[in-house]
């Protein structure tokens, strides 16, 4: 089982290394999916690339509808990373084993990733 909180691991020895070309090859290659887990209003004030909104109080509900396979790689991020960690912990109990948290918006630079309006 490969689940990952990157923002956990932050103080890890050994962290995971993930960046953007990796991650936009696994999204382009339909390998991973990016889920933004805020508010509707606050994924239309900007997104990255390519993430569908999931709002993390309804994941458990619209999850399998989106990554049916519950292998497939899941990145997730939000505004602070708060959500994004109960969205990671609803999909680990749903046995969902490869999630990736990559924490909040002031996080996502550290991947090379950037927000879009």
């Amino acid at each position: 089982m490969c689940v990952i909180s990157l923002t956990a691991c932050k103080q890890a020895s050994s962290q995971i290394q993930v960046n953007a070309t990796q991650i936009n090859a696994e999204l382009a290659a339909r390998q991973a999916v990016m889920l933004d887990v805020r508010t509707p209003d606050e994924y239309q004030s900007g997104h990255v690339r390519n993430a569908l909104l999931v709002p993390h109080d309804s994941i458990a509900q619209t999850i399998s509808s989106i990554a049916p396979d519950k292998n497939q790689t899941i990145y997730l991020y939000c505004r602070s990373g708060r959500r994004s960690g109960i969205a990671f912990d609803t999909l680990k109990g749903m046995g969902y084993t490869h999630i990736v948290n990559l924490g909040g918006l002031s996080d996502l630079a550290q991947y090379g990733l950037s927000i879009e309006k």
